[in-house]
């Protein structure tokens, strides 16, 4: 019997350009147990169905998958603006993102085990230009344990 640990399971899901029935077809595909919110702000009125309170209850009603939000894995109001406003690039974006995320000592914050089967949530459609990638990435080099990455 190996002693090395199971590898936690992450996935990452964006709720832009994506109907309900899809959004929620993909988390019960991959059995995830609790959606992790990492958007700055979940009660953004351009969210529709993921708007906090709305998606707690949806979630739970709908797939019996727990939610939480955490805003140590959101970017800053500031780097939010910056890259939206054209100041700085993906590529700055990016490296602020992931020396804030170093400077907040996010890996120690969390349990690993906590984040097995779960699932970082922004709205960003696509993961290759989006937060929770990285967060998933950052917390997948930091951690001891081997993380497995699925982007839904």
């Amino acid at each position: 019997m190996s002693g090395a640990a199971a590898a936690i399971d992450l996935f990452t899901i964006g709720s832009g350009r994506s109907s309900a029935e899809h959004f929620f077809d993909r988390l019960v595909r991959a059995r995830a147990r609790v959606v992790v919110d990492v958007r700055l702000r979940p009660w953004s009125r351009l969210s529709g169905f993921a708007r906090k309170p709305d998606l707690p209850f949806l979630l739970g009603r709908i797939a019996a998958i727990a939610y939480r939000h955490e805003p140590l894995l959101a970017p800053t109001a500031k780097l939010l603006d910056d890259v939206r406003a054209g100041r700085i690039d993906w590529a700055g974006y990016a490296n602020d993102y992931l020396a804030l995320l170093s400077a907040r000592a996010v890996e120690a914050r969390f349990e690993p085990a906590s984040f097995d089967r779960a699932c970082l949530m922004c709205s960003e459609a696509e993961p290759a230009h989006c937060h929770r990638r990285l967060a998933a990435e950052y917390l997948r080099q930091a951690w001891p344990r081997p993380v497995a990455i699925n982007h839904l």
